[in-house]
């Protein structure tokens, strides 16, 4: 008898819309061939996959602990927060911003 599946939840991340564009694109062109039925079987072997790599690269390739819904801050980053997320990817650290004084007559 094949084991009973677990119980779905739903999670909603939120894309770019030229990125969601070019989701729709590559499941149209290959996801056939990949084995992806839907956007949703393409996001979440790609989540999936992720997992994956940050367990076995911070928790010894372990599971963490479950989190239930609704005690992570939901939504987008903030501009602010996306600014820093860049700037370490870019491994350069911001510029401060110079204030000039007026030219004296």
């Amino acid at each position: 008898m094949p084991p009973i599946p677990k119980k779905t939840k739903s999670l909603s991340p939120y894309f770019t819309e030229e990125d969601v564009d070019q989701i729709r694109a590559a499941l149209n062109a290959v996801g056939r061939l990949e084995g992806y039925a839907s956007i949703s079987e393409l996001v979440e072997a790609a989540t999936l996959r992720e997992l994956r790599r940050l367990q076995r690269k911070y928790n010894g390739g372990k599971k963490w602990p479950g989190i239930p819904a609704g005690q992570i801050r939901p939504g987008r980053r903030t501009r602010e927060e996306s600014r820093r997320s860049q700037i370490k990817l870019e491994g350069s650290t911001p510029s401060p911003v110079v204030q000039r004084s007026p030219e004296l007559p």
